[in-house]
């Protein structure tokens, strides 16, 4: 019988929550976004944004796409919390969007708007719920440790951006030149600008997410998307 194939249309808030726990495995292809993708998205989200006059107005703005994402999700089981889902397609797109969030964070210094930035990237152990500590995205193993500490570890990014790599691999110096990219631009920001630009991105924008428990059907999918780009909608699935 064949496996199931779904396609749901999903805010950012729903995405990197409980529901999803996305993991990029070691075959996919390094991290590959220079500064000029990177640097696109968020020249549109803040073309997006200009217009927005305050925090409390981002709830009447129309949704925003960011594309598909194809995922290998695990478990359909309600009973276990944060089924593992391994990106097939969109890990270009879920790592900057990470990385964005986290410059946000970082940069963002008013305490009310902090915890739900911070709640996107990451959630914190509680020994009382028995709930383990972890971020929402993993990126490839060889590369791990390396986005984990400099750019998903709260704190780390004011002194990362100002070191001068200069025999990272290919992958982690993407890394590092759009965090410091996005950080650039962002740090010129006003602090209410970030604001709304952060509430917009959790609550506004949102993408397709295609999953599968089945490896070929997520195949399948992935070369329909690339042939036509990460724009399809649930009908189109």
């Amino acid at each position: 019988m064949p496996e199931t194939i779904k396609a749901t249309e999903l805010p950012v808030v729903n995405i990197f929550d409980n529901s999803y726990s996305f993991e990029i495995p070691d075959y996919q292809r390094p991290y590959a976004w220079t500064t000029d993708e990177a640097g696109e998205l968020l020249d549109d989200l803040l073309h997006a944004t200009k217009d927005i006059p305050d925090v409390d107005s981002v709830g009447a703005t129309l949704p925003y796409f960011m594309g598909s994402i194809v995922v290998i999700k695990n478990s359909d089981n309600p009973l276990v919390d944060n089924p593992l889902s391994y990106v097939v397609d969109g890990q270009q797109r879920l790592t900057t969007l990470t990385i964005m969030l986290c410059v946000l964070r970082d940069l963002i210094t008013n305490e009310k708007f902090k915890p739900g930035v911070r709640d996107r990237i990451g959630v914190a152990a509680d020994p009382v719920t028995g709930i383990r500590g972890h971020y929402r995205l993993s990126v490839r193993k060889r590369d791990k440790d390396f986005f984990e500490d400099n750019i998903q570890n709260e704190g780390a990014l004011c002194k990362f951006v100002v070191q001068g790599f200069t025999d990272l691999p290919d992958s982690r110096q993407r890394m590092f030149e759009n965090t410091r990219h996005l950080w650039g631009i962002l740090s010129d920001l006003g602090e209410d600008r970030r604001h709304i630009l952060a509430s917009f991105i959790i609550r506004r924008c949102y993408l397709v997410v295609v999953s599968t428990s089945d490896q070929e059907s997520a195949y399948r999918i992935f070369s329909v998307m690339n042939d036509r780009g990460l724009d399809l909608s649930p009908t189109d699935i």
